[in-house]
């Protein structure tokens, strides 16, 4: 297998990964994945590889970006999800400091 053969199934594979929130295979992937393209890009001139391969690494580049954007929003997906779960001791806090005392909210202790 040539080595951009082998790029092109890396970068699916690392792609598949992160879609399905596999972050530290996709990680371990991508590390690969990267060496092989600095091996790459050591042995050739970007001008001097085919033209077919010059469009194989414009398509891979093109799939890096797409997994970066979805990286990234589902970074701040958890950023928002982890930011309602550490305000959610304060509003059950103030909740109970504006409602009248019940048997069951007396037996439950919220962390200060």
């Amino acid at each position: 297998m040539q080595a951009i053969d082998r790029i092109l199934e890396l970068t699916q594979l690392v792609q598949e990964r992160a879609d399905d929130g596999n972050w530290a295979e996709a990680g371990a992937l991508d590390l690969e994945r990267r060496r092989l393209l600095n091996e790459l890009f050591a042995e050739n001139d970007i001008a001097a590889l085919p033209p077919s391969t010059q469009a194989l690494l414009r398509d891979i580049l093109a799939q890096n970006n797409r997994i970066i954007s979805a990286v990234q929003a589902r970074k701040q997906e958890i950023t928002a999800a982890s930011s309602r779960l550490n305000r959610a001791p304060g509003a059950v806090r103030a909740y109970r400091q504006n409602s009248p005392p019940t048997p069951w909210s007396a037996a439950v202790d919220v962390p200060k």
